[in-house]
């Protein structure tokens, strides 16, 4: 399996007020269902026309679960409740998942493409979705 390279994390979850949490590479989000999570992952310098991409579980070498992705150069995809936008100005992808579930929670990975012979970057943290009323 690659190694994995860590990045610095910034995630905020949305309800009906706006929670921000700031994280270090591995962090941990609590959301209720119906609410958005709202997930923002810098990188370096010299990633910028990289493919970006959200993966869910494991995540290992040739076994990944990859909700929503980008091509290199694209600034933004939308698939289904999940939207990628990258600002790279400013350096920095984020994941907006829409209409969580409790089949939302689990682990994720922030991930950056590197280059086909080198690990790509990841950032790991974990969204548990929860029953109850926003706000």
């Amino acid at each position: 399996m690659p190694e994995r390279k860590w990045a610095p994390f910034v995630l905020s979850v949305s309800a009906a007020a706006c929670l921000n949490f700031f994280f270090d590479p591995e962090w941990s989000v609590t959301a209720p269902a119906g609410g958005t999570a709202e997930i923002r992952c810098s990188y370096d310098a010299g990633y910028e026309g990289k493919r970006k991409y959200l993966c869910r579980g494991e995540c290992s070498y040739g076994n990944k679960d990859i909700p929503i992705q980008t091509e290199g150069g694209q600034a933004r995809a939308e698939k289904e409740r999940y939207l990628l936008y990258d600002n790279a100005t400013a350096r920095v992808f984020t994941v907006t998942i829409r209409n969580l579930t409790p089949a939302d929670s689990g682990k994720y990975w922030c991930a950056v493409r590197t280059h086909i012979a080198a690990p790509d970057i990841y950032s790991q943290g974990r969204l548990t979705v929860t029953w109850g009323k926003r706000g």
